[in-house]
């Protein structure tokens, strides 16, 4: 599924791959292949792709064609190599997709409450090495307010951002991590910000959610590429 509403006046390609059908999880080999095929179907090369080890943390990595094979422990990837694409994989969490106005440069990050709080964003941000009011952001598919319900200590590690948070059940709270990303991104001084409306807990049946399936889950993937030779024949 391409944001072509996004990117649709920048040579930019970016997606999301939902799911796979069915209510299964999938082995590894039928999830890289069905990863493989979606792409290809966009002129993306599987082979020139990189996802990083996600931790939950608030490191940034700018990766060129060479980092290919090595096992990356980050949650932001940069890149200006448009032989080479990048994408993040989540199942609630924010997937956060980047470019400059010049598309010259993309990036993706994982953005869970533990690295908003860590500030994520802003280490992706500040690895683009853009001026952030040419920077164009896509919050993408995550688990709304009314879903995510946490404990207190949570709450606590954002106290500024208050007017997200909701009380809940008990000592329990909601926390809208869509308004939360937005702020942090506003503050940057990113102002183009387009943001989807899907919850992924809501729309369990599209989307993987960790809170809806539990472990046995998948992920989705949320992409994106510079123009140029990473295109496949």
């Amino acid at each position: 599924m391409l944001l072509s509403d996004w990117t649709k006046s920048y040579p930019i390609i970016a997606g999301v791959i939902p799911r796979l059908p069915h209510e299964r999880i999938a082995p590894k080999h039928e999830v890289t292949a069905a990863y493989r095929q979606e792409l290809h179907s966009h002129g993306l090369d599987y082979k020139r792709f990189i996802t990083g080890r996600q931790v939950h943390g608030c490191e940034a990595h700018i990766v060129t064609l060479g980092d290919v094979t090595r096992d990356l422990v980050c949650d932001g990837l940069v890149t200006r190599d448009a032989m080479l694409g990048v994408g993040i994989v989540t199942a609630d969490c924010l997937p956060v997709l980047f470019f400059d106005g010049n598309a010259t440069v993309v990036a993706a990050a994982h953005a869970g409450w533990r690295g908003l709080a860590g500030g994520i964003l802003e280490a992706t941000v500040k690895a683009m090495s853009m001026p952030h009011n040419n920077i164009h952001a896509y919050i993408g598919a995550a688990i709304c307010q009314d879903c995510f319900e946490v404990g207190p200590e949570v709450a606590e590690a954002f106290v500024e951002c208050d007017t997200h948070i909701k009380p809940g059940r008990g000592d329990r709270v909601h926390i809208d991590l869509y308004g939360i990303a937005t702020q942090q991104l506003q503050s940057l001084g990113i102002q183009n910000i387009t943001q989807s409306s899907d919850c992924t807990r809501c729309l369990h049946g599209k989307y993987w959610s960790h809170r809806h399936h539990g472990w046995q889950r998948g992920n989705q993937l949320t992409f994106i590429a510079l123009p140029g030779g990473i295109y496949c024949e």
